[in-house]
Parts: structure tokens; C-alpha cells; sequence
């Protein structure tokens, strides 16, 4: 008797934090394109958080358009003017002063000539963790929206499709009766 293959897929959140994490969402793509001939499944998604505007998703390795699964979806945490952070560790600023955040933020990181943040943090941990901070509330959401993309039963049920009629016969995996 010959039954359909059956599949326990698991959805998977890839988040690469900075530039280097990004260069590893790329990798991590190019080595599924190798495995799957694509480089992500229905119920993957790559988010890329960067503080660089202009690091984008390296798709030229792709001989398709990519699908949403299969592209980094960036998540840029920018601050496109550092005095907003000075009015937040300035307790005379009632209005925007944050209690704490001076206590773990440098006060000389915002002295040091930066009008912004959005070409990167410049290799300062402390940069992009304030670059993150300042921008959690829209971080937490994509998130939060990529992990509902990956446990939806539809990109499951896909995921699930394309294993079955696509990766098995194009791999010849024999999976028995």
C-alpha cells in the first residue's frame, strides 16, 4: 500500500542582528536554495534588524523572482536625529526623559559627532542597542507578524505541499510504503 508521505514541519524564524548577522541570513539562504531550490520555505521567514539603510537582501544567486519566504525582510532601526536620545537621559525633558536608560547609556556616545544613526551603529554595541531601544515598539511587531506568517496552517499546509510533490521527487528520496 502506498500512503502519502507524511510531514512534521517546524516554522522557523531566522533574525539576523547587524551587519554580520544579516551576511549570515544570506548564507543561511543561499545554502537552502542549494538543499530546496529555493532559498526558504512557506513557513520560513528572515528578518534582518540593521541600523544601515543600506544593506539590502542579496537575491542575485536566484534565477526567479524570490517569493516573501525566501527574501530578508529588513527591519531597520534608525535614529534619524540624536537629540531625541539627549532629551531622554535629560531629566529636565519630563516629557521624553526615560529613568534608567542614562544609567547604561554612555552620555559621550551621543557627544561624539553623530547627528543619526541610520549608516550604521559603527561597530558600537552600545549604538545599536540604543538604535533597537528607540525603536522596539515597530521591532516587536514585525516580529510578532513574522512569527503569525510562519505558525499560519496555510504556509504550514504549503510548506508541507512542496516537500511532498516538489523536494521528494526532484531529490528521488524513496520514503517506502
Amino acid at each position: 500500500m502506498n500512503r502519502a508521505p507524511s510531514f512534521s514541519v517546524s516554522p522557523c524564524l531566522f533574525i539576523g542582528l547587524g551587519t554580520n548577522g544579516w551576511q549570515i541570513l544570506n548564507d543561511l539562504r543561499k545554502l537552502t536554495f542549494e538543499e530546496f531550490g529555493r532559498a526558504g520555505l512557506p513557513c520560513f521567514r528572515y528578518l534582518g534588524i540593521e541600523t544601515d539603510v543600506r544593506n539590502r537582501s542579496d537575491n542575485s544567486f536566484l534565477p526567479h523572482t524570490p517569493e516573501d519566504d525566501e527574501v530578508i525582510h529588513p527591519i531597520y532601526t534608525t535614529i534619524p536625529d540624536i537629540s531625541v536620545v539627549k532629551r531622554r537621559i535629560d531629566p529636565k525633558c519630563p516629557d521624553e526623559y526615560v529613568e534608567g536608560l542614562e544609567a547604561w547609556l554612555d552620555p559621550g556616545l551621543i557627544d561624539r559627532g553623530n547627528k543619526s544613526y541610520e549608516s550604521g551603529a559603527g561597530h558600537i554595541r552600545q549604538a545599536g542597542r540604543l538604535c533597537l531601544w528607540e525603536n522596539w515598539e515597530d521591532t516587536r511587531n514585525r516580529i510578532r507578524s513574522a512569527l503569525d506568517d510562519i505558525r499560519d496552517s496555510t504556509n504550514k499546509a504549503l510548506t508541507e505541499e512542496f516537500l511532498r510533490n516538489d523536494y521528494i521527487k526532484r531529490k528521488q528520496i524513496d520514503l517506502g510504503s
